[in-house]
């Protein structure tokens, strides 16, 4: 009698092929997983914020430097609620309101304490931040 090689040199090639595929669908799995891991909050700590100073439009023109527009000579952006729609406000250096845009942001959709917060106005001073906001709350 002869002894058989169950392994013939095509059958090796079939299941080193199989272990390869194998190998490569669990490191995509765990590819996947490591992708999905929700991560905590992102918070930026250098985000300047006056939410809690109310944002008066009335009296003289020329005196209009009241708490949240008062910035001390900088140039800044306000995010306000104006008749149900949040709009998008800049403020140069000399304290001229400017009105760049009316947002995105569905104001009747959002929560309470953020529409408080958009009522009384928020004072943004940079750009980045700008987005990072109108990225929170326009998606």
């Amino acid at each position: 009698m002869r002894s058989q090689n169950i392994f013939t040199p095509k059958r090796k090639m079939s299941y080193l092929k199989g272990f390869s595929m194998f190998g490569v669908l669990i490191l995509l799995l765990l590819l996947g997983l490591f992708m999905n891991q929700p991560g905590g909050p992102i918070v930026d700590s250098d985000i300047k914020i006056n939410a809690n100073a109310p944002a008066d439009d009335t009296g003289d023109p020329k005196q209009q430097k009241n708490n949240v527009l008062m910035n001390d000579g900088k140039a800044y952006y306000l995010l306000k609620e104006e008749e149900g729609r949040v709009e998008l406000y800049y403020f140069d250096e000399e304290g001229e309101k400017n009105l760049i845009r009316t947002t995105d942001i569905p104001f009747t959709l959002i929560s309470e304490q953020d529409q408080i917060q958009f009522s009384n106005g928020i004072k943004i001073e940079n750009e980045v931040d700008l987005d990072n906001i109108l990225q929170d709350f326009e998606s």
